[in-house]
């Protein structure tokens, strides 16, 4: 004689299922959430390395097609963590006076990045200028411009390196 069982079919997952499904779900993402902080700090500081880019294109194309100097400089002296102005420098003093032609402002960066000038004993960074020719100019004289803006932010760093040939952008903080 045999019996028949009749057994309930299951639906749904239990409480044990569920609780070990979630003990996973939470290793995983505790183990990406730091990567997921580098990997903002490193996209923070290509923006703003990006941003000053811009300026300094925008600074020597309008040099050019003006005929005039036009300079990059921080909103609050020497502090480029202040957020910068592109303009006219009609005086070629490297600031910004009352009537000079505002072309481009750019907001302060964020907290966790900071920009450094290094440009050398002799000039303290405060200004990036363009002569009519676009080369890298010192304001009020036609001394050669020749230096670095450092961008760092949480571990990562970008030069912005200014020399007679060119400006460009590397990774690190030095421009060999």
């Amino acid at each position: 004689m045999s019996k028949r069982i009749n057994k309930r079919q299951q639906q749904g997952m239990t409480l044990i299922e569920n609780l070990v499904a979630l003990c996973v779900a939470a290793v995983l993402t505790a183990s990406a959430v730091p990567a997921l902080g580098q990997h903002y700090a490193r996209h923070q500081v290509a923006s703003i390395s990006n941003e000053l880019v811009a300026a300094v294109r925008q600074a020597r194309t309008e040099a050019l097609t003006r005929h005039a100097r036009v300079a990059v400089a921080p909103l609050a002296p020497r502090d480029w963590n202040s957020g910068w102005d592109v303009f006219v420098d009609e005086n070629n003093n490297g600031r910004r006076d009352a009537g000079e032609p505002l072309l481009q402002r750019f907001a302060a960066p964020p907290a966790t990045v900071r920009i450094a000038a290094a440009f050398g004993a002799t000039f303290a960074g405060d200004y990036l200028s363009f002569d009519e020719s676009g080369y890298p100019q010192r304001a009020g004289s036609d001394g050669l411009l020749l230096g670095r803006l450092a961008i760092s932010g949480e571990g990562h760093a970008r030069s912005l390196c200014v020399s007679a040939a060119a400006v460009r952008l590397k990774n690190g903080t030095t421009c060999t």
